[in-house]
């Protein structure tokens, strides 16, 4: 029995490069996270890139296992930022666990709902500059002219890249925002009837692919541009850079974190208490109105704080 043919338009271009494109943002981003100094980050992180060059390589050859590198890839990058989370203490960091594939598969996930919160609040996503003289570091720009009532863009640039929070009051009372609305309407787009039944629907691609079920053997199609593009494994690999480049926990690392680790406690029925986040740094805090919009605004506490 033949195999069958890839649609017209995914088909691999013959003329194709050998190696793996890499334009210079991603060039440096590979340089960046090989001067990580913490071995047990840096090898998963460069293992990240082996895995989507490999992909590149089989993808005319044998697109199943090609797709299976790529899955890998992603994979390796959020072992690379569990293990920075942890390498850093951030509270509770410890409870991910990098060899569990819903964890990891859970971090992407997580990332879509928090950018969905701010396109639902019409916030610009952040501009994101990459520094590689010396140790690397990440450099974060946020338009808060909209949440600060302001009429024109107004473009801030925090200590670090991550040092700001999210309010809102959907449970009746102000506190962190837990972006569970948000992964609630992610799993609903994509047809799951919970966050966690989504997650664990991902986690199982690799299986998919790999296996026959019932309905026979697998087969993969994808072009090019999804391994080009590998926008999963660069912001991955970008917000690693931003856990490893301070030791101070950056708040919107912890209130995520938190968030994300409520959410992987539900696979296992009833969500985990943890303990708030410590908000006693200077830092900018983004906070939801009654009337849905967000406002923002310095948070400079007082040797009393």
């Amino acid at each position: 029995m033949r195999a069958p043919e890839p649609p017209e338009h995914l088909r691999i271009d013959p003329n194709r490069a050998a190696e793996l494109p890499l334009d210079e943002m991603h060039e440096r981003l590979e340089e960046a996270v090989g001067k990580l100094r913490i071995p047990r980050v840096r090898h998963p992180a460069r293992s990240a890139w082996n895995h989507l060059k490999k992909a590149w390589v089989l993808h005319p050859i044998d697109q199943e296992m090609s797709l299976f590198r790529a899955i890998t890839a992603e994979e390796e990058a959020a072992t690379a930022l569990i293990r920075a989370l942890q390498e850093q203490r951030y509270p509770n960091a410890d409870r991910l666990k990098s060899h569990a594939h819903p964890h990891k598969a859970a971090i992407w996930p997580f990332i879509t709902a928090f950018a969905d919160k701010l396109t639902e609040k019409n916030i610009p996503l952040p501009h994101v500059a990459l520094r590689t003289e010396g140790a690397p570091r990440i450099e974060l720009s946020m338009d808060i002219g909209g949440p600060s009532g302001l009429d024109a863009p107004l473009w801030g640039t925090p200590d670090e890249p991550f040092n700001w929070s999210m309010w809102s009051d959907h449970t009746g009372e102000m506190k962190p925002h837990d972006f569970s609305v948000e992964l609630a309407a992610l799993a609903s787009r994509n047809g799951a009837r919970s966050i966690s039944a989504y997650i664990s629907e991902q986690a199982n691609q690799r299986n998919r692919i790999l296996y026959a079920s019932d309905k026979g053997i697998p087969a993969v199609f994808f072009a090019d541009d999804l391994l080009i593009g590998r926008r999963r494994v660069t912001v991955l690999l970008t917000l690693t850079i931003a856990v490893m480049q301070t030791r101070r926990h950056q708040i919107a690392f912890v209130q995520c974190l938190d968030a994300l680790l409520r959410a992987i406690d539900r696979f296992g029925g009833e969500a985990a208490e943890i303990p708030s986040i410590d908000t006693r740094a200077e830092h900018v805090s983004m906070t939801e109105q009654p009337d849905g919009s967000m406002r923002a605004a310095l948070v400079t506490p007082t040797d009393e704080t």
